[in-house]
């Protein structure tokens, strides 16, 4: 029994694409997507120089040009704003951010039953606000309270040039070894 090679032949071609831009700076945005194709080369091997060569070669051509037969298409697109409330002086302790978020994928479903169910979508959307509160900046708006949190200089340390509160050892100098 004589077997002939069969050849079937498909590869991956997956695409990323991202654009982040600050339109201010406290206003960014940030788009990102991604496709998922496979490029389809029909079944055989042609010999050169004939047409079935040149019909298999054109079908592949198509299939570049076209970025291929898409099985998944995702895209994401983000806006961020800081709000500039830390420039009023007496709020400079918060921080505000608000951001909102889209989202959106198409997924294919397998050419077999393409027609009778077709493809699916999916959309989300995602609205936020963060607010964050350092408290040390706040409390060093009360003068009491300031003086609590600024650390003295020069106490509890035995050598100068320690930078902690702890008594580390240092490596002999020559002026200490001679003695």
């Amino acid at each position: 029994m004589i077997t002939y090679p069969i050849f079937a032949k498909q590869w991956d071609w997956n695409r990323n694409y991202d654009f982040k831009f600050d339109l201010t700076r406290a206003l960014t945005f940030d788009f990102s997507a991604g496709a998922n194709a496979y490029i389809y080369e029909p079944a055989g091997n042609p010999e050169r120089g004939t047409t079935a060569y040149q019909m298999n070669r054109d079908t592949i051509w198509d299939e570049i040009l076209s970025f291929g037969t898409k099985t998944r298409y995702n895209q994401t697109i983000r806006l961020n704003y800081t709000v500039p409330i830390n420039k009023i002086p007496l709020l400079n302790w918060m921080t505000v951010s608000a951001g909102y978020q889209a989202a959106y994928t198409w997924l294919a479903s397998p050419l077999s039953v393409q027609d009778r169910i077709g493809n699916s979508i999916e959309n989300q959307n995602t609205k936020n606000l963060n607010g964050n509160v350092d408290f040390v900046k706040l409390y060093n708006k009360v003068g009491y309270l300031k003086t609590l949190n600024t650390p003295q200089r020069g106490v509890g340390t035995r050598w100068a040039g320690t930078t902690s509160g702890c008594y580390a050892a240092r490596k002999p100098t020559a002026a200490r070894r001679r003695g």
